[in-house]
């Protein structure tokens, strides 16, 4: 089944949706506009800021640049950082930045110092948020962290990075000095609970963001966030500065 293309508006925020057949076919389409992404950007400028995302379903993606995009990235400019992480040390199976180095940072020609990693062996969590936002304050020179592109997934629950539900993330929108990095706990039940993760503000600064959303278990958000018209999950409160892509699978968006 070909791709199919819809407009839609999330709380009157425009988004485009593609569906793919599989997540093979998603992945193949991520990497194409992360490349997209990545030339448009430095025709003007020298950096490409990349956020990653965790979780299993972009695995695929980081697996792709490691081995048929490869030569096609250009390494030298990225600089990659992530939009959440489990308070974990990397080595750990649930550490969001322990997969993205076995997918292809490992295996990727990108300088070291261009990793910009979440600081999860500082204590205490909260500290460790405050670290992080000073790198990215950093990184932009003190200005909001206009990243050039998010990667994103979306949870069963409809959370993305680390905003859960029952933390209302978007209060921040409505502060004027919000963090862009927070400690947070997720529900109980969800583990390891302890998390980093950017807030709403920092991800809506960016240029661009981009879901991906594989699997039957995400239907329910999927239909929540994306087709009907007023959705409150925290997925539905990302509307960054220029452009907002989801790409779901055929499993994700169900029948209709």
């Amino acid at each position: 089944m070909p791709e199919n293309t819809h407009r839609v508006r999330i709380r009157d925020y425009p988004a485009d949706v593609r569906r793919f057949a599989n997540l093979e076919r998603l992945s193949h389409a991520a990497a194409a506009y992360v490349l997209a992404a990545m030339e448009t950007t430095l025709e003007t400028r020298d950096r490409f800021s990349l956020v990653l995302a965790g979780g299993s379903s972009p695995l695929r993606l980081y697996e792709l640049f490691a081995d048929t995009y490869r030569a096609r990235m250009p390494w030298a400019h990225v600089h990659l950082f992530w939009g959440d992480d489990r308070y974990v040390p990397r080595g750990h199976p649930d550490s969001n930045q322990g997969a993205a180095y076995d997918a292809f940072i490992s295996q990727a020609p990108i300088p070291a110092e261009q990793v910009h990693a979440m600081p999860t062996k500082i204590a205490p969590p909260a500290q460790a948020a405050e670290v992080y936002e000073e790198t990215i304050r950093r990184f932009f020179g003190g200005g909001p962290p206009s990243f050039d592109l998010v990667l994103l997934g979306l949870g069963a629950d409809g959370h993305t990075a680390s905003l859960f539900p029952h933390l209302h993330p978007e209060r921040h929108l409505e502060e004027p000095d919000a963090p862009w990095v927070q400690a947070v706990e997720a529900p109980p039940g969800v583990e390891p609970r302890q998390r980093l993760t950017l807030t709403l503000p920092a991800l809506n600064h960016a240029r661009r963001a981009l879901f991906l959303v594989p699997g039957a278990s995400k239907r329910d958000a999927v239909h929540t966030v994306l087709r009907t018209p007023d959705p409150t999950l925290p997925a539905a409160y990302v509307h960054p500065q220029d452009e907002l892509a989801w790409y779901v699978d055929d499993a994700a968006w169900g029948e209709g």
